[in-house]
């Protein structure tokens, strides 16, 4: 189990500082993995993260994508998205 939560914390905001400072993107994962380190980080001496957790930093990831694109009226029947559900 991490122990000192401290270090991972402060080295998120390292990162999150450098990439500011480069006009980059933070995505911070850290909060949300905290709520259960022992679930999501179930070998103490490796960081590999358990499936439910590559899943929940997925959505992370995902949810900052998803509010960078441009937003677009999906209802002008201009596209052919094979995964769009207006099209199913």
């Amino acid at each position: 189990m991490l122990t000192n939560k401290r270090v991972p914390k402060r080295l998120n905001g390292q990162i999150g500082t450098l990439a500011q400072t480069n006009g980059d993107t933070f995505v911070l994962t850290f909060d949300v993995l905290a709520a259960n380190y022992q679930g999501y980080l179930p070998n103490p001496t490796k960081i590999n993260l358990s499936l439910q957790a590559n899943e929940i930093v997925a959505d992370q990831f995902w949810n900052e994508i998803d509010n960078s694109l441009p937003k677009k009226d999906y209802d002008d029947h201009q596209h052919e998205g094979k995964n769009d559900d207006h099209h199913r």
